[in-house]
């Protein structure tokens, strides 16, 4: 069983290093630390995986997009998981010094839009002429939000407001119509009947079946500690197995108390975490299909070449390969 904690040790277990004398250091960040992507680093942390690979691991927050792809960039963190895909090419092909090395997330399930209660917005339809939340530029939530527009022939005014509690503050005080959030940020709101979610990322034909977000590392720190980061994956994997087998409901109610959450309003978010298919370090899913989105939504001037492609993803660590 899972250990009973406060937020407070929360927090500490992400964020406090820890790990033997001689355990290899890295620090790691992580976009959106609230949302599920979150319950990863603490299980890493928890249940001890970091220390069994000898690996004394700092996880740090950022506020995703750009923001998060740029703390690999400058090597202020060695890793980032996940970040942004369309982001991450983005940067890639302005010569930032990153490489994908794994999945973090096919499609974007965990990703939804909602409205007040007394709002006529109803479904993704009427969000044409609407002033909609998203984090930052090169996110995730601007390229979900690219694609629906595309799909569903819809024009908003598109504000870029940071993270989802930001989000929820603009949409109640009136600055936009439509907030968005990760599971489960505001499903306690929707359980009290304030709010309503409209939309999700499932419903983006575009986004479903494709990598939407990586693990990426720095170019020069992964040249010269390969071993390292396969380490960090093989904890982070072990994870993922940890959190979608028989002990998932358990971490599911357990993540609920961190986010202060009743156990039926967790199971109910649970619904938009993912499966352990779409959570799985490989493969790493139509990552030409992401590419070629970048291309047309204007992330990138100009495709990326084969070699370009090839040099952009460098997989050190496969467990559909036996390692």
């Amino acid at each position: 069983m899972m250990k009973q904690v406060t937020v407070a040790a929360f927090a500490a277990a992400i964020f406090v290093a820890g790990g033997a004398q001689a355990a290899d250091q890295i620090k790691v960040t992580v976009s959106h630390l609230v949302g599920w992507d979150g319950v990863f680093p603490a299980i890493v942390k928890e249940k001890g995986f970091a220390k069994e690979q000898n690996l004394d691991v700092t996880f740090l927050n950022a506020g995703g997009g750009s923001e998060t792809i740029q703390t690999v960039a400058t090597n202020s963190s060695q890793l980032a998981m996940p970040a942004a895909v369309h982001g991450t090419i983005a940067a890639y092909a302005k010569g930032a010094p990153i490489r994908i090395i794994c999945s973090g997330l096919t499609g974007s399930g965990d990703t939804y839009w909602y409205v007040k209660a007394d709002s006529p917005i109803k479904k993704a339809e009427d969000f044409n002429g609407k002033t909609i939340a998203y984090s930052r530029p090169r996110s995730v939530t601007d390229m979900l939000l690219q694609n629906f527009s595309k799909e569903r022939g819809f024009t908003a005014k598109l504000v870029s407001v940071g993270d989802y509690p930001a989000a929820r503050t603009m949409l109640m005080t009136g600055q936009v119509d439509v907030a968005w959030a990760v599971s489960p940020f505001a499903m306690d709101s929707v359980k009290a009947g304030q709010v309503r979610i409209v939309a999700s990322g499932d419903e983006i034909k575009a986004a479903r079946e494709v990598v939407g977000r990586v693990g990426i590392a720095n170019a020069d720190y992964l040249k010269g500690h390969r071993d390292v980061v396969r380490r960090f994956l093989i904890a982070w994997n072990k994870a993922i197995e940890y959190v979608y087998g028989p002990h998932h409901d358990e971490v599911v109610l357990w993540f609920g108390e961190q986010n202060h959450l009743e156990p039926d309003v967790s199971r109910m978010a649970a619904k938009y975490f993912g499966t352990k298919e779409d959570r799985a370090v490989m493969p790493i899913r139509h990552l030409d299909i992401a590419h070629n989105q970048a291309l047309e939504f204007g992330f990138i001037k100009q495709p990326l070449t084969d070699a370009q492609m090839k040099e952009l993803v460098d997989v050190v660590y496969d467990p559909t390969k036996g390692g």
